[in-house]
């Protein structure tokens, strides 16, 4: 073969010889470069898509499964939009101390107690919320300040109770207590 392209008998090859030989070379050269080239790169977008296609599955098979367990949607969204609401009113979104008050003092007289001290105390800023001290004292029976204490707790607003000190009087048992008040900042 080397022999027929060192001399001149080359020239008396036919033109198809030629082409045939351009498109066997360039066909290799297209061979190689789908093998090293397009193939990796397709094999990746390939690998990627299964990936987030079982993601996907995975995200379908948790919202059957949310749905297999809570039913009916509607019911469970409302029931949702009932307890944020009733969350809303626990945390309101001012620091008013009026409200507090008349819910103290009216809890204090229904469970039979006179209210003897009520002294706000240092507020507290955090980051989506504030924080209240509020000083307390209550005097009464020991049954009605437990009664007292429970119903603090079951209020309408969220509270914490921080301390309390019981010491007798003469006019009857006396109860201080040291509560924080929660309340949002900002917008809702």
């Amino acid at each position: 073969m080397w022999n027929l392209f060192a001399g001149d008998s080359y020239k008396g090859l036919p033109v198809k010889v030629y082409i045939c030989g351009a498109i066997f070379a360039l066909s290799i050269l297209l061979l190689l470069f789908n093998i090293f080239v397009l193939f990796p790169r397709t094999a990746m977008e390939i690998e990627k898509e299964q990936g987030d296609l079982e993601k996907l599955g995975r995200q379908v098979d948790e919202i059957n499964s949310f749905q297999g367990i809570h039913g009916d949607m509607e019911v469970y969204l409302a029931n949702l939009s009932r307890e944020y609401n009733r969350m809303e009113g626990l945390l309101p979104g001012d620091e008013s101390i009026a409200g507090v008050v008349g819910e103290l003092q009216t809890q204090a007289e229904a469970s039979r107690l006179e209210l003897i001290l009520l002294k706000p105390g240092k507020k507290i800023s955090h980051d989506k919320y504030g924080e209240r001290d509020i000083e307390l004292g209550v005097r009464g029976e020991y049954f009605s300040i437990m009664d007292f204490l429970q119903a603090l707790q079951q209020g309408t607003r969220f509270n914490k109770t921080n301390s309390i000190s019981i010491k007798y009087s003469p006019q009857g048992l006396e109860c201080h207590i040291n509560i924080s008040i929660f309340y949002l900042i900002g917008e809702k």
